[in-house]
């Protein structure tokens, strides 16, 4: 929200640095909720989980916060282009079969065994798809370690970890947003100007374009 005035940016640069450090929120596949140096760390089977797994609304916001600072901050030096295209990366990777779905009906989702094979093929896991998506099935939070606690053992992640009988289907968390901000660097204002400033690395996406965006009532095509 560009809320930190600029002379004072540089004050603030250092907070960067634990989103990207692995033993902090820098998880292999995403951005964790709390440190994993912190004592009671806990990245395991269950819903509603602010201990360590990661929350895809709460990532959206820290990646909206990158794109300012890349566009507002020039001065702070803690986060580049290639950083904001590993978190945007890593929660793409989130909306594809990469995170798989933990089987962990009962106690809230905790007893999860193993993955499920297919959502589709029960009614109490198939009516909270999104007609059209296929299996897509993103929640409320999950764990974006490489491996995921739950009351039975351990399991590979990343996974999400709520119970999918209990209807989450999170297709949401601004991703569209962060894509025509970010990677298309549409940046419109208040007085009717639009600024069009790319954010992702040239060696990292080439080839682009956006089309057909509605901005202060023209059709614009990057």
């Amino acid at each position: 929200f560009r809320a930190v005035p600029q002379q004072n940016a540089s004050n603030y640069a250092s907070s960067w640095i634990a989103a990207f450090d692995p033993e902090g929120l820098g998880a292999p596949h995403g951005l964790r909720t709390a440190e994993k140096r912190a004592k009671g760390y806990f990245c395991g089977a269950g819903c509603c989980n602010w201990g360590g797994p990661m929350w895809p609304f709460e990532t959206s916001k820290a990646i909206t916060a990158v794109i300012h600072v890349l566009n507002y901050y020039p001065e702070v030096a803690t986060v580049d282009h290639s950083k904001f295209w590993q978190l945007l990366w890593q929660y793409t990777a989130t909306h594809t079969p990469l995170w798989r779905v933990m089987d962990g009906r009962g106690d809230n989702g905790r007893k999860g065994t193993g993955f499920y094979a297919n959502l589709s093929e029960a009614n109490y896991t198939a009516k909270w798809l999104e007609q059209g998506l296929g299996q897509l099935w993103v929640a409320e939070n999950g764990c974006a370690d490489s491996i995921v606690s739950t009351i039975a053992g351990t399991l590979r992640g990343p996974a999400w970890t709520d119970d999918a009988t209990l209807g989450y289907r999170y297709n949401h968390a601004t991703f569209c947003d962060l894509v025509l901000s970010g990677v298309s660097g549409l940046v419109p204002s208040a007085n009717g100007t639009l600024v069009v400033n790319p954010l992702v690395p040239a060696e990292a996406l080439p080839w682009w374009a956006v089309d057909g965006v509605v901005l202060h009532g023209k059709v614009v095509s990057v």
